[in-house]
C-alpha cells in the first residue's frame, strides 16, 4: 500500500474516534478495541524515545525532556494500515535548552538540588508497516518540585524565582557584563530572555540564572536588553554546555 494512503488511513482513523466520542452517544456502535500492552516491550521503548525526541523538536521555548518511565501503553490495530501507540510518558526536564542542538538522551538530568520539574506526556503514535512513526499528538503537564520538600533535604539549596523578578533581571545583567569584561566576543551581547533563575540566603545570597542572548547593534539598556529588536540582532547564542556559545550557563552574582 502506498506510504501516504496509510498515513491517510491512520489519520482518518484518529479523527474518526475524536468525532465518536462528541457525536457517538445514543449510537449503537461497537467501542474502539484498545489493546494494553506491556510497557517494557521493545518495540514500545523505541517508539517512547522516538517520541520524547519528536515533542523535544516541536517545542520552542523551555528546556528538553527525558524518558524517566513508561507509565502506560494502549495500542489501536489498523490492519494493513499499520498501529496507532497511546503512550502514557513521565518525563523529566533536563539541563540542555530546547535550542541545544544536543540530543537529549546526552543531557544532564536537573538534580534535585536545583529544584527538579517532572510530569507526565499523553502521546499519539502513528506507526505503519513500513516502519515509519509519526507524531500525531500530545500533551504535556509538568510542575517543580515543591519549595517545602527541597528545603527538608537541603536547608541551604537555591529555591526558584520568576524568571522576570527583579533579582533575576539585576543578576542576568550582572553576570553578563561580567562575562563582557573577561571575553572578546560578547561586547555586544544583550539578554534576550532569562529561562530560569533561583536564588539562596545560606550560607551566602546568592542568585542563579540561565539565559538566552543575542547580538544588540543599537545598544544595550541598563536592563541589559536590546535598546531596539531589528533584524540584524535576531541571532540568538544558546546553552550548548562546555562550548565558546555558552554565555548563559547558571552563574551567580554574590551579594
Amino acid at each position: 500500500m502506498d506510504k501516504s494512503i496509510c498515513r491517510l488511513l491512520l489519520l482518518l482513523s484518529l479523527l474518526s474516534i475524536q468525532t465518536l466520542c462528541v457525536y457517538g452517544e445514543g449510537l449503537d456502535l461497537s467501542p474502539i478495541q484498545l489493546a494494553p500492552i506491556p510497557c517494557n516491550d521493545k518495540a514500545v521503548e523505541k517508539l517512547s524515545r522516538l517520541a520524547v525526541t519528536y515533542i523535544n523538536e516541536d517545542r520552542t521555548d523551555g528546556y528538553k525532556f527525558a524518558l524517566n518511565r513508561i507509565a502506560n501503553v494502549h495500542l489501536h490495530a489498523q490492519g494493513p494500515a499499520g498501529n496507532v501507540y497511546y503512550l502514557d510518558l513521565d518525563v523529566l526536564e533536563t539541563k540542555c535548552h530546547i535550542g541545544s542542538p544536543k540530543p537529549w538522551k546526552r543531557c544532564d538530568l536537573r538534580p534535585f538540588m536545583e529544584t527538579q520539574i517532572s510530569g507526565n506526556c499523553n502521546t499519539t503514535i502513528l506507526h505503519t508497516p513500513e516502519g515509519y512513526s509519526y507524531l500525531y499528538s500530545y500533551d504535556c503537564t509538568l510542575v517543580p518540585d515543591a519549595p517545602e520538600k527541597l528545603q527538608q533535604t537541603c536547608p541551604t539549596c537555591p529555591l526558584l524565582l520568576p524568571a522576570d523578578s527583579p533579582q533575576a533581571v539585576e543578576a542576568a545583567r550582572a553576570t553578563l557584563d561580567s562575562y563582557k569584561r573577561q571575553s572578546t566576543v560578547g561586547e555586544g551581547l544583550g539578554v534576550k530572555k532569562i529561562t530560569r533563575a533561583s536564588a539562596q540566603v545560606v550560607p551566602v545570597k546568592a542568585s542563579f540564572v540561565e539565559y538566552i542572548v543575542q547580538e544588540c547593534p543599537e545598544g544595550v539598556t541598563e536592563r541589559g536588553t536590546c535598546q531596539r529588536l531589528t533584524v540584524e540582532s535576531e541571532t540568538e547564542v544558546l546553552n550548548t554546555e562546555g562550548k565558546q556559545e555558552t554565555i548563559s550557563a547558571q552563574q551567580n552574582t554574590l551579594y
